[in-house]
């Protein structure tokens, strides 16, 4: 039975499980029970607060009897997520696929989800594998800045789901028909969305600890929403430098190629004088000015790097490296601190640093030619949901490389009566598309 504001007044201060803001009443066994219930996602408690109010609460079941073990069980949570791919559509009108990864098992989330009282969770393999089988049928759903959960807003379906090492996929498919802009949005978006899962009947191991071990649970639903807003990120961009392009153009390569015959030619050389020279306790001016000759070859590649030629930099630095040690190397491989070769008798290596020079030079120029040539990435397509709301707003999209301003795209959106989650969700594809600052 709820308390009279007077029946509360009357209350001594030790009878609330925050005593300090007399919140959450324990003054009798059921009372303790609505408070238990009630603590995790009482709002405005410090972290300090709400586990000194467990404590309390879990203290004074002890003194009523009252058996605490089913306890454990946590209010239903929203976790956010993972990744979104958008499979070929199967031609279905009404069926727009996905799939990606709606969780990471045995692994802490980045930040603590909704329901969670301000603490991060892990679930575990073993629960994810006895909870896999809930994910079917159930519906998945967005709010209009895919910030959020709303199961009322169901626009899909969720009809498969599959454990990958540690990670929980699901695949299925959105109601494109009938919610056609939603559907276009979702294309437009895709690369910053992600899955947040949803459940209920949740128990954890230890109700007080940080992180909460989720060790059994039954799946609800999933909402798409924006990765920044999720508990867990998607490791996705991992893969990014793999496909990196190369902006040498064949000429380009065919002048690499001559560099690399001329620099192997040379390192031929150093290693002929550093086999007939012996050790000695002294670095030898001239020795020491093949391995300065390579330090150049360094720079040179530290420049091309700089300018995107990733696959000219490693083969100019693998020819340093033979220039160092005196031995030819087939393959690019990591610069490395290697042993100058020392010895006693002069050698003339001036005919040797002069050609290193003259490479320099051509490396030069292949580094500015590469940076006139390469392509600036080109801008990610509006979805045409977007491109509507602009177009009733006014807006019209800058040329080239330019950038919209934050705050008149806000202007005319508030002037042509968009909605605020509108607002926010243009100014997000805006920002995706690289035409609005982050």
């Amino acid at each position: 039975m709820a308390l009279t504001k007077e029946q509360r007044d009357k209350l001594p201060a030790e009878d609330f499980a925050v005593p300090g803001r007399r919140l959450l009443p324990i003054h009798d066994a059921k009372h303790v029970s609505l408070a238990w219930g009630s603590v995790i996602t009482a709002s405005g408690l410090s972290d300090e607060e709400r586990a000194a109010a467990r404590a309390a609460i879990l203290a004074r079941a002890d003194q009523f009897g009252l058996d605490t073990a089913a306890w454990r069980k946590l209010k239903d949570l929203r976790i956010e997520a993972m990744s979104l791919a958008l499979p070929e559509s199967d031609d279905h009108p009404n069926r727009m696929p996905f799939s990606g990864v709606l969780v990471k098992l045995n692994e802490v989330s980045d930040a603590a989800p909704g329901g969670s009282g301000g603490r991060k969770i892990l679930v575990t393999k073993e629960a994810a594998d006895a909870a896999l089988g809930s994910l079917l049928g159930m519906g998945v759903n967005y709010t209009w800045g895919y910030d959020g959960h709303d199961p009322r807003q169901k626009i899909g379906l969720i009809t498969d789901a599959t454990i990958e090492g540690d990670e929980i996929r699901i695949a299925g498919f959105i109601y494109a028909a009938d919610f056609p802009e939603v559907a276009d949005d979702i294309r437009g978006l895709k690369d910053a969305l992600g899955f947040s899962f949803e459940a209920a009947s949740i128990f954890v191991a230890d109700p007080t600890a940080d992180p909460l071990t989720i060790t059994a649970l039954t799946f609800t639903g999933a909402a798409i929403l924006r990765k920044d807003k999720a508990a867990y990120t998607s490791t996705s961009l991992a893969a990014a430098a793999a496909d990196e392009d190369d902006t040498m153009t064949p000429e380009m390569k065919a002048a690499l190629d001559a560099i690399t015959a001329s620099v192997a030619g040379l390192a031929t050389q150093v290693a002929d004088i550093a086999a007939k020279q012996a050790a000695a306790p002294a670095v030898d001016p001239k020795i020491q000015a093949a391995a300065e000759a390579a330090a150049k070859l360094d720079e040179q590649a530290a420049a091309l790097t700089a300018a995107g030629l990733t696959e000219a930099a490693a083969a100019i630095t693998a020819q340093a490296v033979a220039l160092r040690t005196g031995k030819p190397v087939a393959a690019p491989v990591a610069a490395a601190a290697a042993p100058v070769v020392v010895a006693p008798a002069p050698v003339d290596l001036k005919p040797i640093t002069d050609a290193l020079a003259a490479l320099s030079t051509k490396v030069a120029d292949i580094s500015a030619a590469a940076a006139k040539t390469a392509t600036p990435p080109e801008r990610k397509t509006l979805a045409p949901g977007i491109s509507a709301i602009l177009a009733r707003a006014a807006i019209t999209l800058p040329e080239g490389d330019a950038k919209m301003d934050r705050a008149t795209v806000d202007a005319a959106l508030v002037k042509a009566g968009m909605a605020p989650e509108q607002r926010l969700t243009t100014k997000i594809a805006l920002e995706h598309a690289g035409l609005l600052p982050r």
